[in-house]
């Protein structure tokens, strides 16, 4: 620009030697030269000739009168820094003006002054006006520079006049293209006139990477109109400066595309190399191995997770190295995790019991007591309990029975020790030591914890006292599940049929509206004692109480297709048909709905009715028993042998295996050995 050289000369004349003071040195240096004008001035005239005029003739025809102050405007300029330096934005506004008044042709204090305005504007916006005024007039007397263009653009982008800072931004970018300048303008085309054309972004990137920050912002910028393009600026970006900073970015982008492959890599090739990784990384991908189960490379990681010592990371390692069965590097980390004394109450019970549970693993019976105690949760308790009593076998039972007593011999809350090792000896089959701890507990003691029904349930196994049962269920507040049901669905569980029957017989004679779910049971289990006439009425009524419940309506529709009530089929379909509307989504009702055409003879309605669950996978050896019967009619003996098989692998249902085996021999002539 014209006034270019005249600008250098002044910034290297006036200003640099200023610069290079910290501001509270500048702030002293101008009062002194206040205080001493006359001293410097004839330094300053020196100086100002830049040592190039050492002509006496020359310096006697310099006009002393017109000549900028650049003594006065130095000083003022000093002064205005300090001030800027500690905030009095007021103050250093009106000594940059007097600096720009002392020498007008000073391009860089009009870009600090305009910059100062700025920042007033932030809180004034009445600021952004004297920025358009002061920039416009710089324009017109071609004093500025792509710095106060830049700003005379966002200037009037903030008063909405597009046009205006269009023009600006153009006209910075000319002057000086800069990256920083080409995203700027960018984003405020993106802003106003989207799509915003990316060559600007390209353009930025042609210009030497200097500026991280801005490097990452036009990756930014590149997400929506081109991912591909962003990602190859982002990977270029952490190649270039291969810091903690780069790496967020990259990272960030790659669980935007949730692409977790790619950050777990990035992260483990990092500390892999032994590269600076801050510990929130660290965690990151700890936490990342442990939402997606790979407790593996957490436990590859030992190293790692004791470095950062957090009660978080330490706890991803102990729960890997459970899942995994390494029990030694449990017990290490579960001491790491009680040294750190950061674990949250709240957690604390549940993190004791697993810990009991390794000890116990280990062998370590004494310690297993010591941190079960500390958990005394009782329902986590009750599940290891459950599991030991399962896996023991005779030899070993002894060791379990020991550790019970123990448990409750050094326990102070009784109750709790009670309840775990009477629900334990009914599982160990020691009915009269299980019935000794059960009759020891309080109504208010299993109200407060809701095992009321739990306990119920523990009589029933442990010697079918009904009443006893009963008396517990009846001490409910929420009475949502009746006496006869819940001890129904207990020996239903356990294949009693004829008591099952009995008492979910007993709910619907007893209750004017019983569960949807126990005239469900009650049919199924008339349906086994072949009394489908009698099955069919009880749902007949749940469909009168229950007209929008899906499960009645696919109950009803499919005994009746199953055992070919052929004057029903009509009725049937009806049922499937507003059991579908109700749950399109339900592989079971659309298995009836298809075994209902296959009943009819429709097969080709049948196998289309089983693509929602084919799609989903089949899982119950009834729906694979269904294929195999309706590829049979539809002539695919490959496929019906396969679901034939498959319903007998599964193994689920045994009416359709058996179904299943005897149709691979009697249709299909496969007779399977002894191993299938």
């Amino acid at each position: 620009m014209p006034t270019g050289s005249a600008f250098r000369n002044d910034r290297c004349l006036a200003f640099q030697p200023w610069r290079r003071l910290k501001p509270f040195a500048r702030f002293y240096l101008g009062i002194y030269l206040m205080n001493n004008i006359i001293k410097f001035s004839l330094l300053i005239i020196l100086v100002a000739g830049c040592a190039s005029i050492s002509n006496k003739e020359k310096i006697q025809k310099i006009d002393y009168v017109h000549a900028p102050d650049m003594f006065s405007s130095g000083t003022y300029f000093s002064l205005a820094e300090a001030a800027f330096q500690q905030n009095d934005y007021e103050s250093a506004y009106l000594l940059y003006k007097k600096a720009d008044e002392a020498n007008p042709d000073n391009i860089y204090v009009k870009e600090k002054m305009i910059e100062l305005l700025g920042v007033l504007s932030f809180f004034n916006p009445e600021y952004t006006k004297e920025i358009i005024e002061l920039g416009e007039d710089y324009y017109a007397r071609d004093l500025y520079s792509a710095q106060i263009l830049i700003n005379l653009a966002e200037s009037y982008n903030q008063q909405q006049k597009l046009e205006k800072s269009d023009k600006f931004f153009q006209l910075a970018i000319e002057t000086k293209p800069t990256m920083q300048y080409y995203l700027a303008y960018y984003l405020f085309r993106n802003e106003h006139y989207p799509p915003a054309d990316t060559t600007l972004l390209a353009k930025a990137l042609e210009l030497p990477w200097k500026n991280r920050e801005t490097i990452l912002a036009i990756a930014e910028s590149y997400k929506e109109p081109n991912p591909s393009r962003a990602k190859e600026i982002f990977e270029k970006a952490y190649q270039k400066w291969d810091d903690e900073i780069t790496l967020k970015s990259l990272i960030t982008f790659y669980e935007q595309e949730k692409n977790d492959e790619k950050v777990m890599e990035i992260l483990q090739r990092r500390i892999d190399d032994n590269k600076k990784l801050a510990d929130p990384f660290k965690t990151f991908l700890m936490a990342k191995y442990f939402l997606l189960e790979k407790y593996q490379k957490i436990v590859d990681n030992s190293k790692t997770c004791f470095e950062v010592n957090s009660e978080e990371v330490l706890r991803y390692l102990f729960f890997s190295a459970i899942d995994l069965e390494m029990y030694e590097l449990a017990v290490t980390a579960g001491i790491a995790i009680e040294d750190t004394k950061a674990m949250r109450e709240e957690f604390k019970s549940f993190f004791h019991a697993y810990f009991g549970d390794v000890y116990f693993q280990l062998n370590r019976d004494d310690q297993a007591v010591e941190y079960f105690i500390k958990s005394n949760d009782i329902r986590l308790l009750l599940n290891f309990f459950q599991v030991y009593t399962l896996q023991f076998d005779p030899e070993k039972k002894e060791r379990l029975i020991n550790i019970l007593h123990k448990f409750r011999e050094n326990n102070e809350n009784k109750e709790i020790a009670d309840f775990l090792l009477g629900y334990s000896f009914v599982l160990l089959d020691e009915p009269e030591e299980a019935e000794m701890y059960l009759d020891k507990l309080t109504i208010d003691f299993l109200k407060e914890n809701d095992l009321l029904v739990t306990t119920a349930i523990a009589y029933l196994t442990n010697s079918q006292n009904i009443q006893k049962a009963r008396e517990l269920i009846y001490q409910q507040h929420n009475q949502n599940v009746s006496a006869n049901e819940i001890i129904g669905m207990y020996f239903y569980n356990t294949n009693n049929d004829s008591l099952a029957y009995e008492y979910f017989n007993k709910e619907i004679e007893e209750n004017p509206k019983p569960k949807a779910n126990v005239y469900i049971f009650t049919s199924m289990l008339l349906e086994k004692m072949d009394d489908i006439e009698k099955a069919i009425s009880i749902l007949d009524k749940a469909v009168e109480i229950y007209s929008e419940n899906a499960d009645v309506l696919n109950s009803l529709g499919y005994i009746i297709a199953n055992h070919e009530i052929k004057e029903k089929f009509e009725y049937a379909e009806s049922l499937l048909t507003k059991a579908l509307e109700l749950q399109p989504e339900s592989s079971m009702i659309w298995d009836s709905f298809g075994w209902l055409h296959f009943k009819m003879g429709n097969f080709r309605d049948a196998i289309k009715a089983m693509e929602l669950p084919l799609k989903e996978g089949i899982i119950h050896s009834e729906i694979a028993y269904h294929l195999g019967e309706i590829y049979f009619k539809l002539d695919q003996p490959k496929l019906s042998e396969k679901f034939f098989r498959l319903a007998i692998n599964l193994d689920n249902d045994d009416s359709s295996v058996e179904l299943s085996k005897k149709q691979l021999k009697n249709e299909l002539g496969i007779v399977l050995n002894e191993k299938e």
